[in-house]
């Protein structure tokens, strides 16, 4: 996410510009004389991030209404598998709506996390060490942060967004065993109240 804010503005203003160029090359426009400055990218910056905002949003609405519908876990497995997909989107598609779209698609993405991950808190932390344990994975956060914005000017946005959709990615992997280990906690569980029923019946039997 952190990532995520530094590069979206020159990912879509460099797009934005790419599609401006070559809709004027096939406008039959000259090119720019040579020590010439090109116009300001047209890039509605606010119009931009308020889309992104409402991304958000109907992420969030997205997950109180259909969270009943598919245990939490599944549903962390399909957002990652999203976002890592969103991300990977500016990586090898240039074209600048497309960029938007997918860009919209991963804050929508965010929108599904944040409540979703605070219900996997409370559900597997215990709360005595939640807070703790938190603040240990944040400073990996941002350790990986400070990584790749200090080298910015190397890696550029598509290096970047590369980088994020295969962390991404391999989330799925620990999220796909929380995933198994839940439903194999909840069959455990089905059995054991299967048994117990079971054998209240028996005894009623016998009493009788």
């Amino acid at each position: 996410m952190y990532i995520f804010v530094f590069y979206w503005t020159p990912t879509l203003e460099s797009s934005l510009a790419a599609d401006e160029s070559a809709a004027a090359a096939a406008a039959g426009t000259p090119p720019l004389p040579e020590g010439a400055v090109a116009p300001a990218s047209s890039l509605p910056h606010g119009i931009v991030f308020a889309a992104f905002m409402v991304s958000v949003m109907i992420g969030s609405k997205m997950f109180e209404s259909f969270s009943a519908s598919a245990p939490v876990e599944q549903w962390g497995l399909w957002v990652f598998l999203l976002a890592s997909a969103a991300l990977a989107t500016p990586v090898f598609v240039s074209h600048h709506w497309t960029q938007v779209v997918a860009l919209c698609v991963f804050e929508g993405c965010c929108g599904v996390y944040f409540p979703l991950i605070a219900v996997l808190r409370g559900k597997y932390i215990p709360e005595d060490v939640r807070s703790t344990l938190m603040n240990l994975f944040r400073v990996g956060l941002n350790i990986i942060v400070l990584l790749v914005l200090g080298r910015a000017d190397e890696l550029g946005g598509t290096a970047s967004f590369a980088l994020c959709a295969t962390l991404l990615a391999a989330a799925m992997a620990p999220q796909a065993m929380l995933r198994n280990a839940s439903e194999v906690a909840e069959a455990a569980k089905d059995d054991d109240g299967t048994d117990g029923a079971a054998e209240d019946d028996s005894a009623d039997v016998r009493h009788t």
